[in-house]
């Protein structure tokens, strides 16, 4: 139950606050892949040329962890996201948005397998472009670095607790 509070609160969150600051059609809703993020899906709101989102991403377990290779197993995971994207360059004919955007922002991962559990937290700093097929609906494609914490694994050496690694990602969006 407590799992399913926090995420409640920030997507009421984001919602009330791009009601009341920007009015109707600047929420967008979107789905995608990605380093970190997974597969996803989220919630963006436009104020201008800024959007501030978040977003939720998963990715099921290879297997039972009864794999005799069990290095190339993986449990579970989880991401939850916080985004800041500054949009900029020649204003779109199609949107009134500009398409190219940098964006920044956090990601906390959590791996669950039967007998442990990884957290991480990742800094993510990216470039990108919007594609729109028309003025509600478009795709996005982004690549950038992601700077990696691991947050309790002690079997992770110091030298790796910061160190940056390649992130992308492309996904659908609809505004509504």
């Amino acid at each position: 139950m407590k799992s399913i509070i926090c995420p409640s609160l920030a997507v009421l969150f984001v919602i009330s606050f791009c009601v009341s600051v920007s009015g109707q059609g600047n929420l967008s809703v979107s789905a995608g892949a990605g380093i970190p993020e997974l597969f996803n899906f989220g919630l963006q709101c436009r104020i201008s040329q800024v959007k501030i989102g978040i977003g939720y991403g998963f990715f099921p377990s290879s297997g039972s962890g009864t794999d005799p290779y069990e290095e190339f197993y993986w449990g579970a995971l989880n991401a939850y996201s916080a985004d800041l994207y500054y949009h900029f360059g020649k204003t779109g004919k199609i949107s009134g948005l500009r398409p190219w955007y940098a964006r920044s922002g956090c990601v906390y991962t959590n791996e669950e397998r039967n007998d442990w559990i990884k957290n991480a937290l990742l800094i993510t700093a990216r470039i990108g472009r919007d594609l729109f097929f028309s003025k509600r609906t478009g795709i996005s494609f982004d690549v950038g670095i992601n700077m990696i914490h691991y947050v309790d694994d002690p079997t992770v050496p110091a030298y790796f607790s910061l160190f940056g690694l390649p992130g992308f990602g492309v996904k659908l969006f609809v505004r509504i």
